[in-house]
C-alpha cells in the first residue's frame, strides 16, 4: 500500500508572500518535505534566520548572494546550495528572469521513515561534512523534478529522497578542527537575538540593547554578528523591517501605516531604506501589487 499525502508538497511563488521567518509548510509524518519554486519579478531580501529543517537550494540564472556557514556566494549561472539545519542563513536576490526551486525536509518528520544523518553514515558522511556547494546541478534538478512528478504519493518519494541524500554524500568538506566550546554557544546567542529581534521589530531598538540581549560588549557584538551573518546588525534589523512593510504593502496597508508598523519612526529614513533594500521607493512597490491583488 502507497502512502499519500495529505496535501501537495508543491508551492510555486510568483511574489514572496509568506513571512521569511517561517517555515514555507507545515509538516508532518506525512508532509515530511516541501518543494517550492520561486520567481523574482523584484528584489528579494530575506534577513538572516535559521530553521530546523534542511534546505537545498537550486539557483537558476540568479543574480545576488547567498549567505551559508559564515560564507558569502555569488549567484551566476546554475548552482546548488545546502543548508544543515539550524546554520544561520540569508540571501539577497535582485530581480531577474531566473528561477529557485528550494527543497525543504523535516528531518524529524521524516524519521517515522528513515534516519537520514544515520542513512548517511552507511556511505561513510556525516551530516556537518556535506558540502555547501554541489557541482551536478542537473542531476539535482533531476531529483527535484521526479519528486514532483510524483507529488502526493510519499511512497514513491521516499525512495527519491534516500537516493538524493546518497548522491549529495559524493559531495563533502573535510571535517573542520574542533570548535571552541565558546563558538557553539555563541551561535545560539545569535540565534537567540534573531528570535527576539523578530518579535520586537515594531519598537525601537538600540545597538546597546541588541548586545545586552545578546550577552556581548557592543563591539564583540558587532564584530560577530557580522562574522556570523555577513552583515551589520542595523542593516539586518533594517531588512527585517522592510521585509515586513513589504509584507504590510501586499495586503493593502497604507505606506504610512507600513513604515511605523515595522519599526521605523521617520518617513524620509524609511523611504531612503526601503529604496536601497528593494530598489524601489513604497509607493512604486505598492503599485506594483495592484495587478496581484485584481
Amino acid at each position: 500500500m502507497s502512502i499519500t499525502n495529505d496535501r501537495s508538497c508543491i508551492v510555486f511563488h510568483k511574489w514572496d508572500t509568506t513571512d521569511s521567518f517561517q517555515e514555507i509548510g507545515t509538516f508532518s509524518r506525512f508532509v515530511p518535505y516541501c518543494i517550492y519554486v520561486k520567481y523574482f519579478s523584484e528584489n528579494d531580501i530575506v534577513p538572516a534566520h535559521y530553521s530546523h529543517t534542511m534546505e537545498i537550494l537550486l539557483c537558476e540564472d540568479l543574480e545576488g548572494t547567498v549567505f551559508i556557514r559564515d560564507q558569502n556566494y555569488s549567484l551566476s549561472g546554475r548552482q546548488v546550495f545546502l543548508i544543515p539545519p539550524n546554520t544561520v542563513h540569508s540571501n539577497n536576490i535582485l530581480a531577474c528572469d531566473g528561477k529557485l526551486y528550494c527543497f525543504q525536509v523535516s528531518f524529524t518528520d521524516l524519521s517515522h521513515y528513515v534516519n537520514i544523518p544515520n542513512y548517511l553514515k552507511l556511505f561513510g558522511c556525516e551530516l556537518e561534512r556535506l558540502s555547501c556547494e554541489c557541482p551536478d546541478y542537473d542531476t539535482a534538478l533531476l531529483y527535484i523534478k521526479t519528486l514532483m512528478e510524483h507529488d502526493g504519493n510519499l511512497g514513491a518519494c521516499l525512495p527519491i529522497i534516500l537516493e538524493f541524500f546518497h548522491f549529495l554524500s559524493r559531495y563533502t568538506e573535510e571535517p573542520m578542527a574542533a570548535a571552541p566550546p565558546t563558538l557553539q554557544f555563541d551561535n545560539s546567542k545569535i540565534q537567540c537575538l534573531i528570535n527576539w529581534t523578530q518579535k520586537n521589530f515594531a519598537n525601537k531598538i538600540t545597538l546597546e540593547e541588541a548586545s545586552r540581549v545578546a550577552g556581548y560588549s557592543k563591539s564583540h557584538f558587532c564584530a560577530l554578528f557580522k562574522e556570523l551573518t555577513g552583515m551589520s546588525y542595523i542593516h539586518y534589523l533594517n531588512t527585517v523591517r522592510i521585509s515586513h512593510a513589504c509584507l504590510f504593502l501586499r495586503n493593502g496597508r497604507s505606506i504610512q501605516d507600513s513604515c511605523y508598523s515595522s519599526g521605523f519612526d521617520n518617513m524620509s529614513y524609511f523611504i531612503q531604506v526601503f529604496k536601497r533594500i528593494q530598489n524601489v521607493t513604497p509607493s512604486q512597490y505598492a503599485l506594483q501589487m495592484i495587478p496581484e491583488a485584481m
